[in-house]
């Protein structure tokens, strides 16, 4: 038995250095290769190239997936994108038969070198290329080294607002080395724009395209050239979210002041109105300015649209104070002047589309004192109600004059006559008591005289002041009207002009 034992001892020592030898083969050709390539010579701060002179050609290009937001104040696009980078490793290749066959290995960016590629036109101030660059790259046994990692990007974009909401704006991603020129790193394109085969859409913009331009620029005066790929995105900006969240609500409250027009006088509201208006219209103004950035670079239509609509509603406020003015001129007693009537009667009453009710000659006046005439004794007539020149105050006063005055002073005349035959009579006491009786009677009719008078006249510029009122409130009247239309016109031709001003047709 113990030689049976000492015999099959060989054996198995055999098999057992083979599995051991197995496994380090299984095991060992990727720890050799990576012992091979990491080695003590390999130094990952340095290009990697045998000669100095010699160029290390990168290739780049990124695929876009999504636009994230663009901060219009802050002029900051932040964007989605996938980085390719391609570039020849001098230090990194091997046999693929010393290592069973193997061309390919992934090893991670902290291990080999990576250009460092840097977005220039960066806003992020988090933002390094060591760290946006990173991930597992693919190593070819010829040295070809191959990056495909995703980013979120950051980037200033400068805006173009002046058509705004119609507007188109294009922003670039501009990339290349921050160390090495144009004879140390030669940066080349890997196709001719940018990749948008897994873009998914934007809600506020419509991609247009990302095209790509290779530039060589020479900074500080210096012949070492530098190069950059920049890719231009090209947005444009779905307007129908602000025509129906901005123009069109100001497009309504603009149309309400029409009823600032329309609202009578004695309503007591019209300024109120105008002033709501106005508010609401510089509420809108400033969501506008809000989404806006700070510079006086330009200034969207839009904008100036809100502006002249608020400058119109702020003129409308204005005429309208006018036209109360003139509507309650309580305190004018006097007649319009002839200048205002020829305007109002002449000139205006065709906008207002209704007859004028007062003549336009101030001379159409009946005068109840013809030998003095004035302003409060003349009245104006209304054509439109009497043709009668007579004034409605004539009666009483040729009474008075001609009816009752002649009629005591006859029955005075008789009077006399009666008393001197009665003195020559001898009748004297019931001559002298009828005497007395009509002097009383004759006192008391010049007072009532008086008190008619008085009663006429006041009863005469009373009814003068309300034709003057009348009279000022219907061109106060026409005025509010023909400022309507003037509104209507103003603001019908700066809509249509800025609007299409705005969209791009003028």
């Amino acid at each position: 038995m113990e030689k049976n034992s000492l015999a099959k001892l060989p054996v198995m020592l055999f098999l057992l250095l083979m599995l051991t030898c197995a496994g380090d083969c299984i095991e060992g050709n990727q720890h050799r290769l990576y012992k091979y390539l990491f080695g003590p010579g390999y130094i990952k701060e340095l290009r990697p190239v045998h000669e100095v002179s010699t160029k290390t050609v990168v290739q780049f290009g990124i695929a876009l997936r999504q636009i994230i937001s663009m901060d219009q104040p802050s002029q900051v696009l932040q964007s989605n994108v996938w980085i390719y980078l391609n570039w020849e490793d001098e230090l990194l290749f091997w046999d693929p038969k010393d290592y069973d066959e193997m061309s390919l290995i992934i090893v991670p960016t902290e291990l080999i070198w990576v250009p460092d590629i840097t977005l220039y036109n960066n806003a992020d101030e988090k933002y390094r290329s060591e760290q946006t660059l990173r991930g597992l790259a693919k190593v070819n046994a010829s040295g070809s080294v191959y990056l495909e990692t995703p980013a979120i990007l950051k980037s200033s974009c400068h805006l173009d607002v002046t058509y705004f909401p119609f507007d188109e704006q294009r922003c670039i991603l501009k990339f290349g080395s921050w160390a090495y020129n144009g004879n140390q790193l030669d940066l080349i394109n890997m196709s001719v724009a940018g990749d948008l085969q897994y873009y998914v859409d934007n809600g506020e913009w419509d991609l247009l395209g990302i095209p790509l331009q290779k530039n060589i620029q020479y900074y500080y005066e210096s012949l070492t050239p530098y190069q950059d790929l920049t890719f231009t995105i090209h947005l444009r900006r779905r307007s129908m979210f602000y025509l129906i969240n901005l123009l069109l609500p100001c497009i309504m409250i603009t149309t309400l002041t029409l009823l600032e027009f329309n609202l009578p006088c004695e309503s007591g509201e019209k300024v109120t109105l105008g002033i709501t208006i106005l508010l609401s219209l510089t509420v809108f103004l400033l969501l506008v300015v809000e989404q806006m950035p700070p510079t006086s670079d330009s200034f969207p239509w839009i904008g100036k649209y809100f502006s002249v609509t608020l400058l119109l509603v702020c003129v409308s406020t204005a005429m309208t104070v006018v036209v109360l003015n003139i509507h309650y001129a309580n305190h004018r007693i006097q007649t319009p002047p002839q200048w205002l009537r020829n305007l109002a009667f002449r000139w205006m009453v065709g906008f207002s589309r209704r007859p004028a009710k007062f003549s336009l000659q101030a001379s159409d006046r009946c005068c109840l004192n013809s030998s003095a005439p004035n302003e409060m004794q003349c009245r104006i007539k209304i054509s439109s109600t009497d043709d009668s020149s007579r004034c409605p105050f004539e009666p009483i006063e040729h009474c008075a004059k001609h009816v009752l005055i002649p009629t005591v002073r006859q029955n005075l005349s008789a009077t006399e006559s009666d008393f001197a035959a009665a003195i020559s009579a001898g009748d004297t006491d019931s001559e002298h008591f009828k005497m007395q009786s009509c002097e009383a009677s004759i006192k008391i009719l010049d007072d009532i005289l008086h008190y008619v008078k008085l009663a006429t006249a006041k009863w005469r510029d009373e009814d003068v002041i309300s034709d003057n009122k009348q009279e000022w409130r219907e061109i106060a009247w026409i005025i509010d009207r023909c400022f309507m239309w003037l509104f209507v016109f103003i603001t019908v031709s700066v809509t249509t002009v800025i609007l299409f001003k705005a969209a791009g047709y003028l």
